[in-house]
């Protein structure tokens, strides 16, 4: 899927190439650019990307693992590591864990650094160098409505389903909150079905140890602890976490992937009351 960049953007203002295929991330980083005066065009997976390229970006922000493919064929298709006279976009490297063996291939291969998601607004717009006719101004976005944040409670040790302080510092505004957590409740049906799955393949048998589908789970997991992380998610995010340690390596994945799948049910009962 291809976001085209708008025609009817100032010509001066710079261009970035935002490629992401989970929708919450996405959507957060092309509104972030977009408030500090990027024109955005965004992609989601590397086939997508191929065709955005066709539009020279100033920018391009890339998560290392794509449905078709990952970061390193991004980079390729860019020409990132290019000779010093080749015109070439300033590229960052997203990704919710980052190993420093692959950072180090990521930087060798064009990327200029990787940043951890979820990533506070003030990291992303502080990691992107000056650029003519982009604001970079952290603040900006995030005035208006911190009047309406509820904050979390501190009474009890169970984790809020959101937590609206969370989503606020990373994100700058509740307005882009909002527009996110709309977008999440749409997908944690999908997000949450690997989960359902698993359960009801042998929800008694300890002695199972293996996952039919491991990947799908996998993949399902990390696409929910990046959007929780934008959303203030923080039980659902904290039991993902919870889950993330025991798959595969231990049979006790059973009772973390119960607690994710109930903070998941939860939170999209909240988010659909609004």
């Amino acid at each position: 899927m291809v976001r085209s960049f708008d025609s009817r953007q100032p010509p001066g203002r710079p261009r970035a190439l935002v490629i992401e295929d989970e929708p919450v991330t996405r959507e957060f980083l092309a509104e972030a650019l977009a408030a500090a005066g990027w024109t955005v065009v965004t992609a989601s997976d590397v086939a997508s990307a191929r065709v955005a390229a066709e539009c020279t970006a100033d920018l391009v922000l890339c998560d290392l693992h794509l449905p078709d493919g990952d970061a390193f064929e991004v980079a390729a298709l860019l020409r990132l590591d290019a000779g010093i006279h080749q015109p070439r976009p300033c590229a960052i490297a997203l990704s919710a864990e980052v190993d420093q063996s692959v950072r180090r291939r990521l930087i060798k291969a064009g990327f200029l650094t990787v940043l951890r998601k979820p990533l506070p607004l003030t990291v992303l717009l502080e990691s992107i160098p000056p650029i003519a006719g982009a604001s970079g101004d952290p603040a900006a976005p995030a005035r208006g409505r911190a009047e309406t944040l509820t904050p979390a409670t501190t009474d009890s040790p169970r984790l809020p389903a959101l937590d609206d302080a969370a989503a606020l510092a990373v994100c700058g505004s509740m307005s882009t909150v909002e527009s996110l957590r709309a977008l999440l409740a749409q997908e944690l049906p999908a997000l949450l079905r690997p989960l359902r799955e698993i359960l009801e393949v042998s929800p008694i048998d300890e002695s199972r140890d293996s996952i039919e589908d491991a990947a799908a789970l996998a993949d399902a997991l990390h696409r929910l602890h990046s959007a929780c992380g934008f959303c203030g998610a923080a039980a659902l995010d904290a039991a993902v976490d919870a889950l993330r340690r025991e798959v595969p390596q231990s049979r006790w994945w059973r009772r973390p992937a119960a607690d994710a799948l109930r903070c998941g049910e939860e939170l999209l009962a909240l988010l659909r009351r609004g």
